[in-house]
């Protein structure tokens, strides 16, 4: 393997001209390619076409949930027990650090969960889950 490399490596020395013209051509052709390539925002066109998956994909384009940000606090150490309180306290300081820098380029910050949403977003579950079930999940949830 390594008598092959050095014979390209012999060939490209006595050659130099060769040598770069078939790197430009190299270059130029990769350039070509990249600048052909066309970048989609939307994660859900690599998902197999399926009936299923396009209502799926319909109540979530459809959703209010599409243009927001959602930050989780947590510990860093994941094995430690969280301190709830110490939690609390960092996001509320997070949150008024956001709406006194950040004021113009936010629109809204929900900070605190809604009890009235929550209920919506069960409500919205139930009545969309049976888009999602067949007759095998109904089999499973009669016997469980």
């Amino acid at each position: 393997m390594d008598k092959l490399f050095i014979a390209i490596y012999h060939f490209f020395a006595q050659r130099r001209l060769v040598f770069w013209i078939i790197f430009a051509g190299t270059f130029l052709v990769s350039g070509y390619f990249a600048s052909r390539i066309k970048l989609e925002e939307d994660i859900s066109k690599i998902l197999p076409r399926d009936e299923k998956i396009d209502q799926f994909n319909s109540v979530f384009q459809h959703s209010r949930f599409l243009d927001k940000l959602v930050v989780t606090v947590s510990e860093r150490d994941t094995t430690a027990t969280a301190v709830p309180d110490s939690l609390v306290a960092f996001a509320n300081g997070y949150v008024s650090a956001l709406r006194t820098q950040y004021a113009g380029y936010l629109r809204a910050i929900q900070d605190q969960a809604d009890d009235s949403l929550l209920f919506q977003l069960f409500s919205d579950i139930s009545t969309q889950l049976p888009f999602y079930l067949d007759e095998k999940d109904y089999a499973g949830i009669d016997t469980a």
